[in-house]
């Protein structure tokens, strides 16, 4: 599975957990609610399992290993180009 395709899995997760962590939160009474987390942030650090900070790191390695094949495979076409240009000036002369 690609990190595209992992990460988004995950966000749909995180999204279902915290829609069930706003239900929660709003059942409980008064006094429990205080000590509940205040932000969204509180609340998906104490219920996810989720490392979006990983999540996103691996996505830009990833997509800076692409940039790095893609300039790869450019260079090797553009050599290739020049080598059948050499080949094809050989078989004129």
């Amino acid at each position: 599975m690609s990190v595209y395709a992992t990460l988004m899995t995950d966000v749909a997760k995180l999204k279902t957990r915290l829609s069930t962590i706003d239900l929660v939160l709003r059942s409980l009474p008064a006094a429990t609610n205080a000590t509940a987390p205040k932000t969204v942030t509180q609340v998906m650090e104490a219920q996810s399992s989720i490392n979006l900070a990983q999540q996103l790191q691996d996505l830009a390695t990833a997509k800076y290993a692409y940039q790095a094949n893609a300039q790869i495979m450019s260079s090797a076409d553009g050599l290739l180009d020049k080598l059948y240009e050499i080949q094809s000036d050989r078989l004129r002369a």
